[in-house]
């Protein structure tokens, strides 16, 4: 990945977002699917492997927080983006799959986009751990259940304040989907509480810790030979960071990534399309174009 330390100082009015660009956007029955070349830091070794980002709007049940799929009033539904995050790498002889489903209502109760539930399950060949969270007003409710003993069937409660911001929520509020969170340059400090897939990758705690985020000025990004603007992310959390490229103009997508760690993530390709209509056998060539099998799956 290059990255051209330029400032960008060409500002176009089609890449401000705005509600109209919003709903014209992401309410047209379709999904945005990217997909990425990644390495994770699993063991103590870098591990090459392939993610994709599935973004896409869905109502689910204020009560439940479960898609809602039969006739529920209006205002019992939740509007939210929903991301699923899925990684696939080797360790060895094994494989491990790994998936985040986050849920952020569009229009929050504290701002645009606030989390509102976040799941995460993870497969090897040792076993699998399921982890869920919902968020409220005032806390996060966890559970876990973990074929681990050190988690095994357990529960927790973390309390958080208004500037609480989760790894997970993080990737849907750095899009800046529908209007500006942070203005070029500018710098926030924040109640951090780590995505839960890093919570099992490295090993940390669940608790609330003291961050800074901070969105740069804007930078070129050098992708497949392709120049693109895009702004730089950085969050900083104890002895971590994490940095981000997000697209300058919308949607913004996420282009790259890269952490503290040595894991880094960086786009392949975007499609946009009503994916769960795409499940026969010729439908396999949509795999081939976000090119999911270029990269093996090796150590």
């Amino acid at each position: 990945m290059k990255i051209i330390f330029t400032l960008t100082v060409l500002v176009c009015l089609s890449e401000a977002s705005s509600p109209t660009d919003f709903y014209r956007h992401w309410g047209d029955g379709r999904a945005e699917i990217s997909s990425y070349n990644v390495d994770v830091r699993r063991y103590d070794q870098v591990r090459k492997g392939n993610s994709v980002l599935i973004f896409v709007t869905e109502d689910i049940n204020k009560e439940t927080f479960i898609k809602v799929e039969s006739p529920v009033p209006k205002d019992d539904r939740m509007y939210v983006m929903k991301l699923n995050h899925i990684i696939r790498f080797n360790t060895g002889i094994y494989d491990y799959s790994v998936m985040s489903s986050i849920f952020s209502e569009v229009d929050g109760r504290y701002w645009p986009f606030s989390l509102r539930k976040v799941t995460n399950s993870i497969q090897d060949w040792c076993g699998h751990i399921f982890d869920e969270v919902i968020v409220g007003s005032n806390c996060v409710e966890g559970r876990i259940n973990s074929y681990f003993e050190r988690d095994g069937v357990s529960f927790y409660t973390v309390p958080v304040s208004s500037n609480f911001v989760s790894g997970d929520g993080l990737l849907i509020r750095m899009r800046e989907l529908n209007g500006e969170w942070l203005k070029p340059g500018q710098q926030i400090a924040i109640s951090f509480f780590p995505s839960l897939w890093s919570i099992h990758l490295r090993s940390l705690e669940r608790k609330i810790s003291d961050a800074i985020l901070t969105k740069a000025i804007g930078k070129d990004l050098e992708i497949s030979s392709q120049i693109v603007p895009a702004y730089e992310w950085q969050l900083d959390f104890e002895n971590n960071w994490e940095k981000y490229w997000i697209e300058q103009e919308y949607p913004h997508r996420i282009l790259a990534w890269e952490f503290s760690d040595g894991g880094k993530g960086m786009l392949i390709e975007t499609l946009r399309l009503s994916y769960w209509e795409h499940n026969n056998n010729e439908d396999l060539e949509y795999r081939k174009l976000l090119d999911l099998n270029s990269r093996k799956l090796v150590d």
